[in-house]
């Protein structure tokens, strides 16, 4: 893959990226990573070392479509199901998805106003009238949470 970072050509392949980070430790994620191998990397780290550039000379919307068209998985948060950091994973261990924790019921649904209403006053469910408020009203209705 060919791109240019002000005004300097670059050429990357993803046996070069691989090659260019031997030697090195991924860094915390802060907010978006690449996995290489089955390690998450920071996209910026990657594309730093694979370049040689400063990290200040390019965005990491930039960094993650240059590794997603290199073919690599780029997602974003620290961390992914629980999963150990990545500095503290083996290179060699590849990562597994851990079953998500269940998630507690909620306590109460919300339901926001809209600009449609009716032209009298009304208790705010019944005032709202526009197609969207009445999808969300019947939703919540719909939920366990709602007064039967």
């Amino acid at each position: 893959m060919r791109f240019t970072l002000d005004g300097e050509p670059f050429e990357l392949t993803p046996e070069l990226v691989r090659s260019r980070l031997v030697g090195h430790t991924p860094e915390d994620v802060r907010e978006y990573w690449v996995e290489i191998d089955g390690v998450r990397w920071p996209v910026k780290q990657v594309i730093s070392v694979a370049t040689g550039v400063g990290r200040q000379r390019f965005q990491s919307q930039a960094a993650r479509r240059w590794l997603r068209n290199l073919g690599f998985a780029v997602g974003g948060g620290t961390s992914h199901l629980g999963q150990s950091s990545p500095r503290t994973r083996p290179a060699h261990q590849p990562v597994v998805a851990e079953k998500p924790a269940a998630v507690p019921a909620p306590d109460v649904v919300l339901v926001g106003c809209v600009k449609t209403k009716l032209a009298h006053g009304a208790a705010a469910k019944d005032l709202y009238v526009s197609d969207y408020f009445t999808k969300m009203r019947a939703y919540a209705e719909g939920s366990e949470l709602s007064p039967r």
